[in-house]
């Protein structure tokens, strides 16, 4: 690379670290011809000399539309592989697992499974993922691509792209400033200096250029490209001597003709072949930058010989490089200069043929699709019936062009019924898959509000299908109201078959538990699970037993909401263990077992959910979330902190977020941090994730009020609370908040308040007596009726639940009690007790708070100084950090971990990246070596 020392030497300085665990991520911007692709070639060379596994290839302008086209190409996915992991990539990829899912759901199955398979290469050496003309990249390559960028920095992994400069709209612009903030390089290639341009035409000439003919080449503006270009035109007219080793301007150089441009140069060298070859070429140019041979040659209805003859010729002359199957232009500069020889018209015309010759080619649909979209007019009538027929399979590979084709057809006339009906089934589709629910609702109620008779079966089927489409794509954007609605008014329709009723049964069972209207909850989710037992059909059970199931887990009897849970478990395993999008089979059986105090098997259950992600993926946050409560109550809050780390780039339809946040701020809040800004409370917010957990932002609130001074106001925030959301989707999690509102009760000596709390938790207590319910009736009513003895059943039954930060609640309030009897010495080993249970989670303020409290009681600690948690070194670590520890020091990948662990692979990201930071580590090998010797100490 001439003139790129500097340029490379920063590429370096990412690069070598990848080959010693620590990688990175560069990205290489200049203008066309500035040298990109030739310093990715060298760069690709030099690291698969060091033995790196490189992946290197383009983006194409023409599959921009085509999900995943960049990235699949790049890492080997386009043609069949003996690697297995490779090969299930494609089979995600091309839509043969998982084709029904929305496309927000493929997408991250898609990414998921290419990030789960660089990272397994990444176990076994170090890899290079190189990506050119990323300014073409379709969006899903690019979500790729930020996410192999920020996993890069803890693996032996270097990504790199080389883009044109790109306007502020593009999907680069909107995530690589975030991967500069966490340590990615720009590496801009600009004008090559005079001596470099010099050095280049010395090569290229074999001799050093004088002045004159420098001046000559200046024009190129130290353009490689360009300078080579121009100097080879000039050689090709005579018009450079070389007259005792120096290049210099010939007698002829006055007579020859300059080019203005590269572009002038291109247009002067297709000029020199003949008509035959230059027509052919530039028709093979309008199809793309790389055009197969044999698919041309149908297109064209020009032999193979007749093709491969032209491209000598063009190889000759500069225009296109040699490749075994394709016509490979030399840069897509030459390839849109030649195509522009073409009328745009004629261009459009010659991509319709294109496509039309294809699909009697059985071609990949998304290629069909790519010239069956170019250009302005009307898809003919083949064209029309072919998108009817492969909309399936084009919504899985190109859904964007999909939707654009469908846009242009639905509602041309002149369509038989047949076909005009897949299309519109296939456009809403298309709509949901690809998450633009708004417009899926609006054209459905489109259709819908033709009032179209329903005189034959085809149409009345097709209208209940839309009908279905509609209630779905209003139930997934959270509108429950609206869901209602469509069910509502579908079955007051005629002639509705039992199975269908019990499916819109279903629905109307879970719009209404997110209303709270738990009487209909009980009537409809009865219905559905009838006729869904009576048919076999697991959609009207699920979402029956779902709704059911959920409503008993609100009002507090689990083990009846258990019942119905493992109903759902049970059907989806007697018809494979599927699932529908309305429902999720794990998901509310995980949160009864958090209740009933059966942590571990909260935990299995939603592994087995892990296991099974890419069949309901918009339930994944619920998911999230829920694992992360699993280890809040559980004291594992470095855990809960990484699990909803990975909750933060996921879409949110139900309304997770702010509960995470709120979690997140309780666990900053009890360690003392600074006062968090990411807190929410909105009731407002009506959809299921928010209200179900709408107590944990008054519980956020209250606490902050706490450490600011006020207790007396965060008395009152919380006994709001417990008035506000009893009996509402709160009330299966809402006494988590009941142990802060008695103590605060007690200490501001408000006995009513006390009184109803200890009422309610001994209700809750009742309906299901689980340990740590009992625990929590113990506690109120122990701090109201000042008894040690119910005080210390509360520590034994939270301890028995696996609660330890309730646990050391009770000891505490057990401990105040202890000096209210005059029993000074047991009191201060039952302080102590509790904080060392404080400190164990990092609760620096509840340690500052019940040494206070206990101090105004004329209580002293028994020990001196404050046992805190380890912040740094192997004691920092937690259990689930530990074992991550110890699988990366045998060599697992991340995705070997997660597969062990039934972690998410983000997850594991998230505790690789804790534990070098706690161990002051900046690679995966210097966590082995640190554990092996720690384990040898």
């Amino acid at each position: 690379m001439i003139g790129r020392d500097e340029e490379l030497g920063r590429i370096s300085a990412v690069a070598e670290p990848a080959i010693a665990g620590r990688g990175g991520i560069v990205m290489l911007k200049g203008e066309p011809g500035i040298g990109k692709t030739a310093m990715l070639t060298v760069i690709s060379r030099a690291l698969a000399e060091r033995g790196m596994r490189v992946c290197h290839d383009s983006a194409r302008e023409l599959e921009q539309a085509v999900g995943f086209a960049a990235i699949g190409a790049c890492l080997g996915l386009e043609r069949p592989s003996s690697e297995p992991m490779l090969e299930r990539a494609r089979t995600i990829l091309f839509g043969q697992i998982g084709s029904a899912m929305p496309q927000s759901g493929h997408d991250y199955a898609v990414v998921e499974t290419l990030l789960s398979l660089i990272d397994t290469w990444c176990s076994t050496g170090p890899v290079a993922v190189i990506l050119d003309d990323a300014q073409w990249a379709d969006p899903a390559s690019l979500m790729a691509l930020q996410r192999l960028g920020e996993m890069a920095f803890d693996l032996p992994l270097f990504v790199m792209v080389a883009t044109r400069q790109w306007s502020a709209g593009h999907p680069l612009a909107a995530f690589w400033p975030r991967l500069e903030a966490k340590g990615a390089v720009t590496v801009r290639l600009g004008a090559l200096s005079e001596a470099a341009v010099s050095t280049l035409m010395e090569r290229t000439l074999g001799a050093r250029a004088d002045p004159s003919l420098m001046a000559t080449v200046a024009r190129a503006d130290g353009n490689p490209l360009c300078v080579q270009v121009l100097v080879s035109g000039l050689l090709e007219d005579g018009a450079i001597a070389v007259v005792d080793g120096v290049a210099e301007p010939s007698r002829q150089m006055s007579a020859a003709r300059l080019p203005k441009s590269v572009t002038d140069e291109i247009r002067r060298r297709l000029d020199s072949l003949l008509v035959g070859d230059r027509h052919l070429l530039s028709m093979a140019a309008a199809l793309g930058a790389s055009v197969e041979v044999v698919e041309l040659s149908s297109i064209l209805g020009e032999s193979v010989i007749t093709i491969w003859s032209a491209i000598a010729a063009a190889i000759e002359v500069g225009l296109l490089i040699r490749d075994d199957e394709r016509i490979a232009f030399r840069h897509d500069v030459f390839q849109q200069a030649i195509a522009d020889r073409l009328p745009v018209s004629s261009q459009d015309s010659l991509r319709r043929r294109a496509a039309i010759t294809l699909m009697s080619m059985d071609a990949p649909v998304e290629r069909v699709a790519a010239y069956l979209s170019a250009g302005p007019g009307p898809i003919e009538p083949q064209g029309i019936v072919w998108l009817a027929e492969s909309v399936d399979a084009l919504l899985v590979r190109a859904p964007e062009t999909a939707i654009g084709l469908l846009e242009r057809v639905v509602n041309t006339g002149g369509i038989d019924t047949s076909t005009s009906q897949r299309l519109e089934l296939g456009y809403v589709r298309a709509l949901l898959r690809s998450g633009r629910l708004v417009d899926a609702e609006s054209f459905a109620r489109q259709v819908l509000a033709q009032d179209r008779a329903e005189a034959d079966e085809p149409t009345a089927v097709h209208l209940g299908l839309l009908r279905w489409l509609l209630a779905q794509a209003c139930f997934a954007q959270g509108r429950m109201d609206a869901t209602a609605a469509v069910a509502e008014a579908t079955l007051a329709r005629p002639g509705m078959t039992p199975e269908a009723k019990g499916r819109y049964h279903g629905f109307l069972a879970l719009t209404y538990l997110s209303g709270e209207r738990y009487d209909d909850v009980e009537q409809f989710g009865q219905l559905a699970v009838s006729v869904g037992d009576s048919y076999d059909d697991l959609i009207a059970t699920g979402m029956g037993c779902t709704a059911l199931s959920g409503l008993r887990y609100a009002k507090g009897y689990l083990d009846d909401a258990l019942v119905f849970s493992d109903r759902v478990l049970a059907a989806a395993a007697r018809q494979g263990g599927g699932a529908a999008d309305q429902f999720d089979v794990h998901l509310i059986r995980g949160n009864i077992l958090i209740e009933l105090d059966r942590l571990d098997e909260a935990e299995d259950t939603f592994s087995a959910a892990a296991r099974n992600r890419e069949l309901v993926p918009h339930m994944r946050p619920a998911h999230q979330f829920s694992r992360a409560r699993t280890r809040f109550v559980a004291g594992e809050w470095d855990d809960a902190i990484a699990e909803m780390a990975t909750l933060q780039d996921l879409s949110d339809s139900y309304g997770y977020a702010a509960p995470m946040q709120n979690l997140r701020a309780l666990i900053a809040l009890r360690r003392g941090s600074a006062v968090p800004d990411f807190a929410v409370h909105d009731d407002s917010d009506r959809r299921f994730g928010n209200r179900t957990y709408l107590h944990l932002g008054a519980w956020v609130r209250a606490v902050t009020s706490e450490r600011q001074g006020r207790p007396d106001e965060a008395l009152q925030i919380l006994a709001e609370a417990v008035r506000q959301y009893a009996d509402t989707l709160c009330s299966a999690t809402l006494y988590y908040i009941y142990p802060d509102l008695a103590r605060l009760a007690a200490m501001g000596r408000d006995p009513l308040i006390a009184e109803q709390v200890a009422v309610a938790s001994e209700e809750l207590a009742r309906r299901q007596p689980t340990a740590s319910r009992r625990a929590t009736a113990a506690l109120c009513r122990g701090l109201l009726a000042g008894r040690s003895d119910l005080l210390g059943a509360a520590v034994e039954a939270f301890q028995a639940a696996g609660r330890p930060w309730y646990a050391a609640q009770a000891l505490e309030s057990l401990a105040a009690q202890l000096v209210h009897d005059g029993q000074g010495s047991e009191a201060t080993r039952t302080l102590d007790r509790a904080l060392g249970l404080y400190a164990d989670l990092g609760c620096e303020w509840d340690i500052a708070r019940a040494e206070a409290r206990l101090r105004g009681l004329g209580l002293r600690r028994g020990r001196g100084g404050r046992r805190n948690r380890p912040k740094h070194g192997m004691a920092a670590l937690t259990v689930t950090e530990r074992k991550v520890a110890e699988l990366v020091a045998q060599g697992c990948s991340n995705s070997d971990i997660a597969e062990s662990m039934f972690l998410s692979r983000r997850t594991v990201e998230t505790h690789v990246s804790s534990i070098l930071a706690k161990l002051g580590l900046n690679s995966r090998v210097n966590v082995a070596i640190a554990v092996n010797a720690a384990s040898r100490s």
